[in-house]
C-alpha cells in the first residue's frame, strides 16, 4: 500500500488500484445490469471485505506504525 501511494505522490493519478484486479472488476460490474452487478459482488465476497477486516493484519500494521 505504501508503494502505491508513493507511486500516486510521483505520478498523480485520480485513481490507483490495489490489487489492480480490482480495477477489472470494477469497471466489469459497471456494464452488467445492477442484479448482476450485485450477484457477482456477492460470489467474490467484496462486500465481506469491507464488512469484515482482517484485525490480526490491522493489529501488526498498528503496532508497525508506532515503531516509526
Amino acid at each position: 500500500m505504501a508503494a502505491a501511494i508513493a507511486k500516486t505522490i510521483e505520478k498523480p493519478r485520480f485513481d490507483r488500484w490495489i490489487p489492480r484486479s480490482g480495477r477489472f472488476l470494477y469497471l466489469s460490474a459497471t456494464l452488467l445490469p445492477r442484479r448482476w452487478a450485485e450477484a457477482l459482488g456477492r460470489a467474490t465476497g467484496a462486500a465481506r471485505v469491507l464488512a469484515t477486516p482482517d484485525q490480526a493484519a490491522r493489529g501488526a500494521y498498528e503496532k508497525r506504525v508506532r515503531q516509526l
